[in-house]
């Protein structure tokens, strides 16, 4: 599920997959509208209660079987972190339009089965945050690598001059007298 406000630039996209009732927008009032594919309308249902579809998807009647609401509170988290890099419960509660509560508890189930990690990424001061264990390997390996290419070996001449001149071997570098000694 997608809230509408982080949701501009494929507005044009996801109104064709309406269309065609691949999808639909889950409204609710004084809560985000939420955007899902037609396979995900009944965790919609079930998670987000005293909603309407404004453009509800043409389901099949293997997709239309009632969820329960714990089940479809952890699914729509899941698929929040999947996408949201580090994020807190409060974030992910207020782009869903859920309770902190049940986010909280989606959260530690996801915890639980090893999907999701929590800990301090983006303010060391800041709120408890949760990422997706996979989103995370990403982002630490993709900083890795950018630390990698910032710090490249310089080539074996370069580097013997530094030491030779580094060491006052080298003649423009050269040390004399006592304090030539001393140094």
């Amino acid at each position: 599920a997608l809230p509408e406000s982080e949701s501009q630039h494929w507005r044009s996209f996801f109104d064709r997959l309406c269309l065609s009732g691949r999808a639909g927008r889950w409204v609710r009032e004084g809560k985000p509208t939420l955007w899902a594919a037609a396979e995900r309308w009944s965790l919609l249902e079930a998670a987000c209660p005293g909603g309407a579809g404004e453009a509800k998807p043409k389901l099949p009647p293997e997709l239309a079987v009632p969820r329960e609401e714990a089940e479809s509170v952890v699914a729509l988290v899941r698929g929040r972190l999947e996408i949201s890099g580090p994020i807190s419960a409060d974030a992910i509660a207020r782009a869903l339009g859920l309770e902190e509560s049940a986010v909280k508890i989606a959260l530690a189930s996801l915890e639980g089965e090893g999907f999701a990690i929590q800990g301090r990424w983006s303010n060391d001061d800041g709120p408890q945050e949760f990422c997706s264990r996979r989103l995370l390997q990403r982002i630490h390996r993709l900083t890795l690598d950018g630390a990698r290419k910032a710090v490249q070996a310089v080539p074996v001449e370069t580097f013997w001059r530094f030491l030779a001149e580094h060491h006052h071997l080298a003649p423009a570098a050269r040390r004399e007298g006592r304090l030539g000694l001393h140094e």
